[in-house]
């Protein structure tokens, strides 16, 4: 019996409780632990048979329960917090869990212009979803990371086999924009780019392959291109091309050389058996 308080349990007659009043026992019967409807002391339970500091005595039950308790506070022990008969709230291994039974949804929701915030101190606040993790916001989403806080990262990985990371813009007249104030960085084995491409700035780029949009220098569609030789296509240099450009025009050539002559004269002049020939000519037909 803890003194100070009022203790009740159930061993009097015709409802009568133990009670400590100024430090001694009496019987006494509910009414006269109430003044002007009040109960003057602390109340507490039998702690006979307890386990540790909790008590076998449970107050109300699944068949009788009181409508509604009132309290600045109230402390509960290590065990559950049920509503409804499902457990919502548990310390498990000084983790506090928010639960339900299992296919019921789990709503934290304000109303009006209340708002709803999920703070950490010093650490992290994780969301974890084992099927997929959607957001949604009808004024938008950001997501900023504070300026007091330098070389902090804002990262999207996807780790997943095949799997895309994908920006859609699908309302009229939507866009997706991109800024920073020093650069942009594009890394991947290939970059496709299906659209027109529009800058104000210079565009710097290397091992550019693709089809001719209009917009390449001369040296960019040279490297497309690649030199031409005796088994790949490509461009001229302008070594080649002068040596193309000084053969001479196209006929039916003889090349140099020796040769039997089919008649020894010509036009009454004798000729020798032969004629040998320094420069190619071009045979009539």
């Amino acid at each position: 019996m803890n003194q100070g308080g009022t203790g009740l349990s159930n061993v009097g007659s015709n409802g009568s409780f133990l009670t400590v009043a100024n430090g001694a026992l009496a019987y006494s019967s509910l009414n006269s632990l109430l003044t002007q409807g009040a109960i003057t002391g602390n109340i507490l339970p039998n702690m006979g048979g307890a386990t540790g500091n909790v008590s076998n005595v449970v107050l109300g039950d699944p068949n009788n329960r009181f409508k509604d308790i009132y309290a600045d506070e109230l402390h509960l022990g290590a065990d559950s917090l049920y509503v409804n008969g499902k457990e919502v709230i548990s310390d498990v291994s000084d983790v506090m869990n928010f639960t339900t039974d299992p296919d019921q949804s789990l709503k934290l929701k304000t109303t009006g212009t209340g708002n709803l915030f999920l703070n950490t101190d010093q650490g992290t606040l994780f969301l974890n979803a084992n099927n997929q993790l959607s957001a949604t916001g009808k004024g938008g989403i950001v997501l900023t990371v504070p300026s007091d806080n330098a070389s902090e990262n804002l990262n999207i990985t996807n780790n997943s086999l095949n799997g895309n990371i994908t920006l859609n813009a699908t309302g009229a007249n939507s866009q997706i924009l991109d800024s920073a104030l020093q650069k942009i960085s594009l890394t991947a084995p290939l970059l496709e780019l299906n659209g027109n491409v529009t800058s104000s700035g210079t565009i710097n780029a290397s091992n550019i392959s693709g089809t001719n949009t209009g917009d390449e220098t001369q040296t960019t569609i040279k490297n497309k291109l690649g030199i031409a030789s005796s088994t790949s296509s490509g461009y001229l240099t302008s070594a080649d091309w002068n040596t193309f450009n000084n053969k001479q025009p196209a006929g039916n050539y003889q090349p140099a050389g020796s040769y039997a002559l089919q008649t020894t004269t010509i036009n009454g002049h004798d000729l020798s058996n032969s004629i040998s020939l320094t420069q190619p000519i071009l045979a009539r037909k």
